[in-house]
């Protein structure tokens, strides 16, 4: 596949780009890749979602006095402790406290950033920045388009409501930052919220009322899903113009 170097499609401030959806399945942009958090089980992920798609890993970034431990990685890859100028994309999923940070760095070097942590920190902490900032306490793309459903289901119908989720027993925040931002949009009746196993990823959704019941559940197999995804996302918000964004910008432009 014939890939298409960034500087040919880099916005300029006043332009912003739309893709279609199918075309950001299947493109092969020549960007540069620094993915932050890559010993963590995300990072190692994206790594090697990204080396399967033959998307150019510029730079891995991991805790300060710490090797970096996982999938091989070419000779040209910089092993980093903070952010450095020359990637062309960011993905974070390191915590709240280093997210903040690395967005500083993101910013004075004018680098667009996937922030991907969801514990300790909130949407608004980010409003502040002039780069493309896409905030997704969840990147898989079939999981937000059924939270918009949900969210129009639930200003059209008059039902309880109670949502939940599972995870594995190593997740931090409990709830999960994609609890957290849709009970703050459909104010859920019951919350709750379940720690078991070691790969567990389950979202559910739950609405009755004397006349019916409706049921949407979302359950991921392999973290590989998250990982792919976030890396479709690159492919757009790359093209964005200088905003802080949410997963429904992306879902509302794609369908």
């Amino acid at each position: 596949m014939q890939k298409i170097l960034y500087h040919e499609l880099k916005y300029q401030q006043s332009t912003q780009y739309t893709t279609p959806f199918y075309l950001l399945n299947v493109i092969n942009l020549d960007m540069k890749l620094c993915i932050i958090g890559a010993n963590g089980r995300m990072g190692q992920a994206i790594i090697e979602s990204a080396q399967q798609q033959n998307i150019n890993i510029h730079s891995v970034v991991v805790k300060e006095c710490t090797d970096y431990v996982g999938h091989k990685l070419s000779k040209e890859v910089k092993i980093l402790h903070k952010v450095e100028d020359g990637a062309d994309i960011i993905i974070d999923f390191s915590n709240s406290q280093a997210s903040k940070s690395n967005v500083e760095y993101a910013n004075k070097y004018q680098i667009p950033i996937l922030i991907g942590t969801t514990e300790g920190h909130k949407k608004s902490d980010y409003n502040k920045f002039n780069i493309p900032i896409m905030w997704a306490p969840n990147t898989s793309i079939t999981w937000n388009i059924m939270e918009n459903a949900i969210e129009k289901i639930s200003l059209a119908s008059k039902l309880a409501i109670q949502i939940g989720e599972v995870h594995h027993k190593n997740k931090k925040d409990d709830p999960s930052g994609t609890t957290k931002q849709l009970d703050d949009k459909i104010n859920a009746d019951k919350v709750w919220s379940l720690r078991v196993g070691k790969n567990m990823s389950m979202h559910q959704f739950m609405g009755i009322n004397d006349l019916e019941i409706a049921r949407l559940e979302h359950q991921v197999l392999d973290r590989q899903l998250y990982a792919h995804d976030a890396l479709v996302i690159c492919k757009w918000l790359i093209m964005q113009k200088n905003q802080l964004f949410i997963m429904q910008d992306f879902i509302n432009e794609i369908i």
